[in-house]
């Protein structure tokens, strides 16, 4: 023991020589039957053995000291004093927690609190969720903007097509308006069916008859000439040399002078009569002096086409 306390560097206690006192039973000792009462240690305490126990170190245990009892000796066993123990006050517990006290030369185990680093903070999840949240807004906003514009261009497509179709059918409707009005209003322009020879033509024309050559007639006329004698509704489509053969029978008798220059009057009373169709404005008309009438029609190229022969203009009338 003294090698232990000298390891220690602590002192030597001093002993004291105790007398041996008589044993003691139960029956004489009235405090022998006392028992020790083992008090638990606290949770302070068994986590201080549990970290002592990860960090064991070697140290020497401290000598046990004896407490000296003085108690008088008596000549015989029966007679001694008796020592009462001093009453020890009552202990009680507190809800403080007390550390316990660590053996001379070990350390003091240390926790060390470690922050998770995976467990993001509060405002980092506020910040992510703010974010998702504008995004999410943000795409429905889009997504609401596409679908109002794309209903808008419809709409306006919609619309644009029941235009053109309105304006094609009103179109239609002026266009047969407009169609019937001009079939309505207009008038039928024919091509001329009728022209007049030339001076030079007419002239010659208008001499075969006051000299009677008639034969020079055949050079004026068209392929086809209608011969028409009043009274008797003619001869009908004729040939050119035809044609002149009758013209010469008529004249045969006529008295000269031919007059081809008749006043407008006297045209205007042939036209009046069923042979109106005879005297047209551009036809050449001549009267003897015993009142036979010859009428001469051209067609679009003033060629003869017609010869008209009257024995008497009262026939015209």
């Amino acid at each position: 023991m003294d090698e232990e306390y000298k390891t220690n560097g602590e002192a030597e206690p001093t002993l004291e020589p105790v007398a041996e006192t008589p044993q003691q039973n139960e029956e004489t000792d009235p405090f022998a039957a006392v028992e020790t009462i083992n008090v638990p240690e606290s949770s302070e305490e068994q986590k201080s053995d549990y970290m002592s126990s990860e960090e064991p170190e070697s140290f020497s245990e401290p000598a046990e000291v004896s407490v000296p009892v003085s108690v008088p000796v008596s000549s015989s066993p029966q007679s001694f004093d008796i020592v009462k123990p001093a009453t020890a006050p009552a202990v009680v517990e507190t809800p403080t927690t007390v550390e316990p006290a660590q053996p001379k030369g070990q350390k003091t185990a240390e926790t060390t609190i470690v922050p998770s680093a995976t467990k993001p903070k509060k405002y980092v999840l506020k910040a992510i969720l703010l974010i998702i949240i504008v995004l999410a807004l943000a795409a429905a906003a889009a997504g609401a903007a596409y679908m109002y514009r794309d209903g808008v261009a419809v709409s306006a497509e919609k619309q644009k097509t029941d235009e053109i179709a309105a304006l094609n059918t009103k179109a239609a409707g002026l266009q047969t308006k407009l169609d019937a009005e001009i079939a309505k209003n207009a008038t039928t322009v024919t091509a001329p069916t009728s022209v007049a020879p030339g001076v030079a033509a007419a002239a010659n024309i208008k001499a075969s008859i006051t000299s009677g050559n008639t034969a020079a007639l055949e050079g004026y006329m068209a392929t086809s000439v209608n011969v028409i004698i009043a009274a008797s509704e003619g001869v009908g489509p004729s040939t050119p040399a035809v044609a002149v053969s009758n013209i010469t029978t008529f004249i045969a008798d006529a008295t000269s002078p031919w007059n081809f220059e008749l006043a407008a009057s006297v045209l205007s009373s042939y036209g009046q009569g069923s042979y109106d169709q005879y005297f047209p404005s551009t036809s050449i008309v001549g009267k003897s002096a015993n009142n036979k009438v010859i009428s001469f029609g051209f067609d679009a190229n003033a060629k003869i086409n017609t010869v008209f022969l009257s024995s008497s203009d009262s026939l015209l009338e």
